[in-house]
């Protein structure tokens, strides 16, 4: 039995211990077994929840909800894969449902410490002002509506629920493609209980984006513009990312990016990944010199009148009739 530290008092503290003295992990996964299926968990310190241990043994540092719901999806098919393992995948989904349990929570005091930002308040009123405009907001808070209900004036779509809400719960869990989701159905319903094409069906807010787009070309005088705020469009979103990116009506994806190159330069190579034409997403994605930084709350006045800037550059060159915001 592997000894523990007397006391772990950091989070540094944990997870360096965890890279020195686990080694099951990769083990594991090179013999294509389930987290859950292992022999290797510890015994000090020990983890009521196997799926926070697997996250933690594999942790990066910038580590986003995205890659959570990957790592969730990966540990899924492990399961569906190995014909010899007798778990059910219930202890996963109530491992995974408490993570949802404490993102919720999170969520709830970042909701209560959000403050109004004037460049996004000028963003709203120049660009959000119609129903030519679609917000669809991703994660989970009502921040937009608190902050910015009077300038907003367009129609809002809580595509993946909302915190606390009983009749649009949050949808957190994995886009699998036509081909996964078909091999998880002829298992039990524990299979399926996590897969977003599933879940969007218990509200129309998949409907409503649908029918903003539109079926077809002839629905719209115009083009669409997709204005991305804060989203990574990781591969856990793929199904609607793709529907969207894909769709013939959009003209242009404005990435606004975190203050860097190599954050821009991420999303992009997501969105590649999605839409896989290459040709088509490259003529879309509007390049890194021609885009900009996302607003921050600390902004100086000489960035906050570049952003203006730019926003009223956009409206001057591009006149923009629909515009799609991921927040």
């Amino acid at each position: 039995m592997k000894t523990c530290p007397s006391a772990i008092n950091t989070f540094d503290e944990l997870l360096e211990y965890l890279k020195k003295n686990y080694h099951g992990l990769a083990i594991s996964r090179k013999k294509n077994v389930s987290h859950y299926a292992s022999t290797h968990h510890f015994q000090f310190p020990k983890f009521a929840n196997y799926f926070i241990e697997l996250l933690l043994l594999n942790y990066i540092d910038d580590y986003r909800w995205c890659d959570i719901e990957s790592e969730y999806f990966k540990e899924l098919m492990l399961f569906n894969e190995n014909d010899k393992n007798t778990n059910n995948p219930k202890i996963l989904n109530d491992d995974f449902e408490n993570v949802k349990e404490h993102l919720s929570n999170y969520l709830l005091v970042e909701e209560m410490n959000a403050v109004k930002i004037n460049s996004y308040e000028y963003l709203f009123k120049s660009l959000a002002n119609s129903s030519e405009t679609l917000i669809l907001n991703f994660n989970y808070t009502r921040t937009i509506e608190n902050l910015y209900k009077n300038t907003i004036k367009c129609p809002l779509v809580h595509i993946h629920g909302e915190i606390e809400s009983k009749n649009n719960p949050i949808i957190f869990g994995y886009a699998a493609n036509q081909e996964d989701s078909d091999k998880l159905l002829k298992k039990n319903d524990e299979y399926i209980k996590n897969i977003k094409r599933f879940l969007y069906k218990r509200t129309n807010n998949e409907t409503l984006l649908k029918n903003f787009l539109g079926s077809n070309d002839k629905l719209h005088s115009e083009k669409t513009d997709v204005f991305i705020f804060g989203h990574s469009c990781g591969l856990s979103d793929n199904l609607i990312l793709n529907e969207i990116f894909n769709h013939s009506s959009i003209n242009s994806i404005k990435i606004f990016f975190h203050e860097s190159w190599e954050k821009y330069s991420a999303i992009q190579t997501n969105i590649h990944r999605i839409m896989k034409n290459d040709t088509r997403c490259t003529n879309l994605i509007v390049n890194f010199q021609d885009s900009h930084r996302m607003p921050q709350w600390d902004d100086d006045k000489v960035q906050v009148q570049n952003f203006s800037k730019y926003i009223r550059k956009i409206k001057e060159q591009y006149p923009v009739s629909i515009a799609t915001f991921f927040m």
